[in-house]
C-alpha cells in the first residue's frame, strides 16, 4: 500500500487539476453540481467583501472596492492553484523520499524542490535516483508550464468576453441614459425617428442577451466584473431592454412583435439561469399603475399608438414577472444600481 503522503498528494493534485480544467478549459457553470471555485468566489468571499464595502461612506471608494473584487479574486485563485499543485507534488515526493539523495530533511525541503520544477528553475542540489521521483518532477514541470499557459489564455478570453458585454452596455447607456430604462429606450427611438427600426433593435438585443448567457456560463467570474460607470451595469442594461420588450408587447399597437417576443423569452431564461449561481433573494420591483400610466402618456406623446386593451398594466406585470425577480436578485447580490423607469 502506498504511503499516506502519496495518497494525500495525489488527491490534492487531482482535485486542483480538476478545478483548473473546469474553470479554464471547460468552465460552463452548472449550479446543480458541486464546484469549489465558483462557490468560493461567489458564495463565500463575495458576501464578506460586499459587507466591508458597505461600511465605506465614500461612494467612489466603495465602488472602487467592489470593482476590484473580480480581478483580485482571479489572481487569488491562480495563486491558490499553484500553491495546491506544489503542496500536492511535495506530499508525493515526501512519500518517495528514499529515492532522493540527499534525503529530504523536512516537508519544506520537498516543497522547495517541487517549486523549482514547477517554475523550471532547476538549481536544487538533490538528485532523484529512482524512476518515480524523476518522472514526478518531470510531470510537475509540465503541469507548471501548462497551468501558466492555460491561465494566460484564460485571461485573454475573459478580457474579450468583458469587452463584448460592455460594448453593448455602453450603447444602451447612450440611448437611454443612466440608470438605463426600457421606457427611455423607446422614447429615444421615437425622438430619433427610428420607431420603424425597433424590430431590428429587438433582434440585436436578442442576440446580445443570448451571448451574455453563454459568456457568463463560460466565465462565471465575469458576473462580478462591473461597468465603468457606477450608475450603469450590465444587469440594469438587460433590465432596460427586457422592460422595453414588455412595454412593446403589452401596450403598443404595432404589427411586428416577433423579435420582441424572442427577446422577452430569451431574456427571461438568461435572467433565471444567471440568478441561480447567486442564490435566492426576497427583493421585488414594484411599479405602480400610476407610474405605468404616466409612462404610457409619454409614449403616446412621442408618437406611439397605444393598444386598445384596458388591461395593459396587468399584461405588462405578467410579462415582467418572468424576469424582474431574477434581475432584482442579481442587483441585490452584486450591489448594482437599480434600473430606472422614466
Amino acid at each position: 500500500m502506498p504511503p499516506v503522503e502519496i495518497i494525500v498528494g495525489l488527491l490534492i493534485v487531482c482535485f486542483t487539476l480538476y478545478e483548473i480544467f473546469r474553470t479554464v478549459v471547460f468552465p460552463h457553470w452548472n449550479p446543480g453540481k458541486f464546484r469549489i471555485s465558483p462557490m468560493f468566489i461567489g458564495l463565500v468571499i463575495w458576501p464578506v467583501w460586499k459587507a466591508l464595502a458597505k461600511r465605506i461612506r465614500s461612494a467612489s471608494l466603495r465602488e472602487l472596492l467592489l470593482a476590484s473584487y473580480a480581478p483580485l479574486s482571479i489572481m487569488f485563485l491562480l495563486v491558490i492553484w499553484i500553491i495546491l499543485l506544489e503542496v500536492g507534488f511535495a506530499f508525493i515526493l515526501i512519500g518517495c523520499a528514499d529515492s532522493t539523495k540527499p534525503a529530504f530533511s523536512s516537508f519544506w525541503d520537498a516543497l522547495l524542490c517541487v517549486g523549482e520544477s514547477l517554475f523550471t528553475l532547476g538549481f536544487d542540489e538533490r538528485t532523484p535516483v529512482g524512476i518515480v521521483p524523476r518522472f514526478l518532477l518531470l510531470i510537475a514541470a509540465f503541469f507548471g508550464i501548462g497551468a501558466m499557459a492555460l491561465i494566460i489564455s484564460f485571461l485573454f478570453a475573459l478580457y474579450s468576453a468583458l469587452v463584448s458585454r460592455e460594448s453593448r452596455v455602453i450603447l444602451i447607456h447612450a440611448q437611454s441614459g443612466a440608470p438605463p430604462s426600457g421606457l427611455k429606450l423607446l422614447l429615444s427611438y421615437a425622438d430619433l425617428g427610428l420607431k420603424s427600426d425597433l424590430p431590428g433593435a429587438f433582434d440585436t438585443w436578442h442576440n446580445w442577451v443570448a451571448e451574455m448567457l453563454e459568456i457568463h456560463r463560460a466565465c462565471p467570474v465575469l458576473l462580478f466584473f462591473r461597468s465603468a460607470e457606477p450608475e450603469v451595469s450590465w444587469v440594469s442594461a438587460l433590465y432596460a431592454v427586457l422592460d422595453a420588450s414588455a412595454i412593446f408587447l403589452s401596450s403598443l399597437e404595432l404589427e411586428s412583435k416577433g423579435y420582441a417576443t424572442l427577446l422577452h423569452k430569451t431574456g427571461s431564461k438568461t435572467a433565471y439561469d444567471l440568478s441561480l449561481s447567486l442564490g435566492p433573494s426576497d427583493r421585488r420591483s414594484d411599479l405602480s399603475k400610476a407610474d405605468f400610466d404616466a409612462g404610457l402618456k409619454l409614449l403616446e406623446k412621442a408618437g406611439y399608438k397605444l393598444a386598445s386593451e384596458t388591461d395593459k398594466y396587468e399584461k405588462f406585470l405578467q410579462l415582467r414577472s418572468s424576469y424582474a425577480p431574477h434581475l432584482e436578485s442579481m442587483i441585490e447580490h452584486l450591489s448594482h444600481a437599480s434600473a430606472g423607469w422614466c
